[in-house]
Parts: structure tokens; sequence; C-alpha cells
């Protein structure tokens, strides 16, 4: 059954949830007691938004955050992840505020995620008549923003994630585009040694399912990168579970992409077909601008191989 990327999303804040907030709130998180679990409102979240929600948010959630005071403090966080631009959001916005806030009587700040191509977020509600009035303001976070900045700390989990969607958005019709970054997020995530094997099992799953590819013989590479570079690093922690998963998806890609050497019956001929798929990745990567060096760590095998393909097949 395929996930859906508001299950995702969903899921992801749900399951680091102190990542998120030291993210976007990065310059409060001092008062923030990290000690006290994380509660999510959902049951009150859909009683508050009855009647208001509408459209193809992908997420939306509420958090119950605790404050280092010493006191039983604590604040409301109301998240929207939103997929398409939306003129209603700023009236939304602003009635999922006044709604949380009359129910818990506590402070709110609300984000508007933007995960879009397209027109601005509007981050001010606003409303005058006869003198009277109300301004209210929200933060809005626009992932198109993740391109220009240089200052993201990739230690953070929430940089890949926001990253992954980033180039699902500008590269949702290039196959080639999307399975070079997502080779580079992963090559990344994996050479990180300040994240424990939980983080990254949540990032990397959510990583191959949300910046999804089409082509199987790219998914192939990625997935026995991956085994490959789990096994070498058991200090990571990766369970025999998730591996065993990972090889199950490697033996369909391989059934489906090499069904006439298995056919025919003959480990020469299944040989010449794995072969064959290298082959076809290393051609059509150096087409599209792939460098022979990742082409060798994409493929497993070394400059020297990819340079005799490529000869072979009068590229170079």
């Amino acid at each position: 059954m395929k996930i859906s990327k508001d299950e995702l999303w969903k899921g992801i804040i749900e399951e680091l949830p102190e990542h998120f907030l030291q993210f976007y709130f990065a310059q409060y998180t001092d008062a923030i007691d990290f000690t006290k679990p994380i509660i999510f409102l959902d049951a009150e979240l859909a009683n508050i938004s009855k009647g208001i929600v509408k459209g193809r948010r992908i997420a939306d959630k509420l958090l119950k955050v605790h404050m280092k005071d010493g006191l039983d403090q604590w604040f409301l966080v109301h998240v929207e992840v939103q997929s398409y631009h939306d003129q209603d959001l700023p009236m939304r916005m602003f009635t999922m505020y006044y709604r949380i806030l009359d129910k818990y009587r506590k402070d709110v700040i609300s984000i508007a995620i933007k995960a879009y191509k397209g027109q601005k977020v509007i981050n001010i509600y606003s409303k005058k008549f006869m003198g009277g009035g109300v301004s209210y303001k929200y933060k809005v976070f626009d992932i198109m923003s993740m391109y220009n900045s240089n200052n993201y700390d990739m230690r953070n989990v929430f940089s890949f994630i926001l990253l992954a969607t980033y180039f699902d958005i500008v590269h949702k019709d290039d196959e080639k585009a999307r399975f070079e970054h997502k080779f580079l997020l992963i090559k990344q995530l994996l050479s990180e040694k300040s994240m424990n094997s939980q983080k990254i099992r949540e990032i990397l799953n959510f990583i191959k399912l949300y910046l999804s590819l089409n082509n199987e013989l790219y998914e192939k590479q990625l997935t026995n990168y991956i085994i490959d570079k789990t096994k070498s690093k058991r200090s990571m922690g990766l369970n025999e579970l998730f591996d065993m998963h990972l090889k199950k998806e490697v033996s369909k890609v391989e059934k489906k992409s090499l069904k006439k050497g298995l056919e025919q019956g003959l480990e020469k001929g299944l040989e010449q077909g794995l072969e064959k798929g290298n082959e076809i990745v290393i051609c059509n990567g150096f087409k599209n601008n792939i460098s022979i060096e990742m082409l060798a760590n994409i493929t497993n095998t070394d400059i020297k191989f990819v340079k005799s393909i490529l000869i072979k097949n009068k590229l170079i």
C-alpha cells in the first residue's frame, strides 16, 4: 500500500517533534523543557477545526509543549503544511488561533509551511471596521527558500526532510534529477556521525518514500547502496528487519528488470543482466551530466569500470 505524503508529514512530525521545534523555533529552544513529553492533541484539533478545514493541505498538527520555568507552564504549537495556494489561509489561521486560545487559555504559536511552487504566502490576517479591528501574525516557512540558504544545520533531521520535500516539488517530472538529489541526501545522511540510529531510520524512510522514483534501476542502485553502507557501519544500529525489507525491495526489482535472464535459467544470463543494468545507468547518467566518480559510487563499481562502459558505448 502506498503511503500518502499527508501520512508521511504527520508521521515524521510525531516521530521527531523535538527536532521539528528546534528547527522552526531555534531562538526559543532554551526555554523549552524537552525532558517532558510533547503531546499531540489530534482529537482535540479535529473538533476545533470543524467547519473551517478544506482544500488539499498536506498535514495539520497541534502540539502541547512544556516550558522551563519550574512551574506547570506549557504552550501550544499549531502547524499546517500547505500543498497549494489558498487565499483563505490567513482567515483560517486566525480562526484556528482564536478557537485554540478560547479552548485552552494558553499561549499559541502558529506556523504555516508552504510546500508548493507559486504565490507568496501572506503571514498576517487583519480586519478593520468602524474604528475597530484585529491584526494577527503567524509564522510562515517557504520550503522553496531552502535553495537559497546555506544556513541549515544538517545535523537537524528536519533539514533533510525539508530538502526532500523541496526536491520533490522542483523536480516533479525530472526522474534523473530526483534520483541524483535523493542519492546525495541519503549519502549525506548515512555519513552523519551526530545522529543516532533511530533518527537515521526515520529520516531515511521518509526520503525513500517521499522522494519516490519510477525508474526501478535507479531505486535498485539506491537500495543496494543503503544495504552496503549500513552493513559496513553496524554501529549505526539499523536493525535486521529494516535490512531484510531493503533486500526484498532489491529482489523485486531484480526479478522484474532481469526477467529475460531468469527465464533462461542461466546464472551467466543473470550476471549479464546485472551488468547490463549498470551499463544503462552509467550511460544514461553520463548523458545527463552525472560525473564519472558519482556513477562509480552509485553502481558500486570503480572509475575504471565506468570509463570502460563509456568507451564501449562511444560516449568518451
